[in-house]
């Protein structure tokens, strides 16, 4: 069983200060760079490169990637909301399914597209209630919080 201070140091050489760029900036940070350095001016010419590939993590599998990937972007809200908008009509009613639409989920909130102001109007204060219950018996209890939004709106993005 490996400590905490063995588990902190064990991938000490990653690259990760530049993982929040999104372009193909492979080379280290000044730190990085003087950290191996330092690193290579200790051991040598020629066993730098055998002791650098110990250090580094071992290549992930593609399948970890893909699910990684899949678990930020959300891929339990992506198959809920594909749900949603097959059974629409059948969760809310067709007149209700006429004049809105699932737009997004985030954790338990459903974002619903509403097409006119009128219908935006009687939908948050008349049929909120109704539909938050309605989803959470669809859903099992994972879409509790619904937030009604005008025809055109778009979450800002976030980098």
């Amino acid at each position: 069983m490996k400590t905490d201070k063995q588990a902190k140091s064990e991938h000490w050489l990653t690259r990760k200060d530049r993982r929040r760029w999104i372009d193909e900036r492979e080379w280290p940070s000044r730190r990085e760079w003087r950290r191996e350095e330092a690193l290579a001016d200790w051991l040598g010419d020629e066993r730098r490169a055998e002791v650098f590939a110990e250090l580094r993590p071992a290549p992930r599998s593609m399948d970890e990637l893909v699910n990684e990937a899949m678990a930020a972007v959300g891929h339990r809200d992506m198959l809920l909301l594909a749900d949603l908008r097959e059974h629409w009509e059948d969760i809310v009613g067709a007149d209700n399914a006429r004049q809105s639409s699932p737009l997004s989920v985030t954790g338990e909130t459903l974002r619903i597209e509403i097409f006119s102001a009128t219908w935006f109007y009687i939908f948050e204060h008349q049929q909120k209630a109704r539909f938050v219950q309605l989803l959470a018996d669809y859903t099992n209890e994972a879409i509790t919080r619904i937030q009604f939004v005008p025809r055109g709106y778009r979450p800002p993005q976030r980098f």
